[in-house]
């Protein structure tokens, strides 16, 4: 293939993520010549002033991404608004009278190790299976007991259930559901030395959920304790519009639940970050709550 600028144009396009520019020549047009360099950084030039690619801020020289501009402008005026009483998504506890799910959203439930982040998880499953006509569950692990759990769910699961069920260990948001509702137990760091890194799939899943009307509930792992946010911090709740964690007691099977992010609240008369719900977990699904309480 000749070098040309549209050439090169055409191969930025096709390209995902960050490259070197020269990778240009490694790939389609596969030269190596000090001219076709010197006439390959001349166009690289020219497309970063035509705002076709930018350069990316790295220690090392010469990497390049393609400039991801919106391109669909949102019509706000024209749409109906958010109408807070429908119930998107019906939460346990009764919590979906206090807090508003819109679609799409991204919910997350952190929580310490045997918690009960998988039995909030898989009621929140249960409990909506009439309202979504497309579910997934993704598991990491524990499918050997799903059926135990859901044979003893209430109300009552039918079998087959109305989900589907894949297990799954990395790149969930090429399964997420745009439209559906889509359950990950769990997701982990890419990279386990960088806690940090666990920022990137959920940016991932939540820019699926964002071409459509979805809703993912994503599981996560916290450090024990009285601190909601999981591993990697309050960064893992940039994209959410609902975040709980769950906290273990000195009480065998029994753990409480605190609200960390809410972006509409329902309950105006109290402040919902106060609230903490004990309750009590059966079959590893069955949620009895003991008390609810403002702190």
């Amino acid at each position: 293939m000749d070098l040309t600028k549209e050439a090169l144009r055409a191969w930025w396009i096709q390209t995902t993520g960050e490259n070197h520019y020269k990778a240009a020549l490694d790939g389609d047009f596969k030269v190596k010549d000090t001219f076709f360099y010197d006439k390959l950084r001349k166009l690289t030039f020219e497309l970063v002033a035509d705002k076709v690619i930018t350069k990316v801020r790295t220690k090392k020289d010469g990497i390049y991404r393609l400039v991801d501009k919106a391109d669909e402008e949102i019509m706000w005026w024209e749409g109906e608004g958010i109408d807070d009483s429908k119930v998107n998504l019906l939460l346990p506890f009764g919590l979906h009278k206090a807090v508003y799910v819109p679609r799409p959203a991204l919910i997350l439930i952190s929580g310490d190790t045997n918690a009960g982040k998988t039995a909030i998880a898989n009621q929140i499953l249960n409990i909506n299976q009439e309202k979504f006509d497309d579910i997934l569950l993704l598991m990491t692990e524990g499918l050997d007991m799903v059926k135990g759990r859901m044979m003893n769910a209430i109300p009552k699961c039918p079998m087959p259930p109305k989900f589907r069920t894949f297990r799954k260990m990395n790149h969930f948001e090429d399964d997420v559901l745009p439209n559906g509702l889509t359950v990950v137990d769990y997701l982990r760091p890419p990279n386990p030395t960088s806690l940090m890194s666990i920022g990137e799939p959920l940016e991932a899943i939540a820019g699926v959920l964002n071409k459509g009307t979805g809703i993912a509930v994503v599981c996560l792992q916290k450090p024990r304790g009285e601190r909601g946010e999981a591993f990697g911090g309050i960064i893992t709740q940039w994209d959410a519009s609902l975040a709980m964690s769950i906290h273990t007691t000195d009480t065998n099977f029994v753990s409480y639940l605190k609200l960390n992010k809410i972006k509409k609240p329902l309950m105006l008369d109290k402040d919902l970050y106060k609230l903490k719900i004990r309750f009590k977990i059966s079959h590893g699904i069955q949620l009895t709550e003991l008390e609810k309480v403002y702190e």
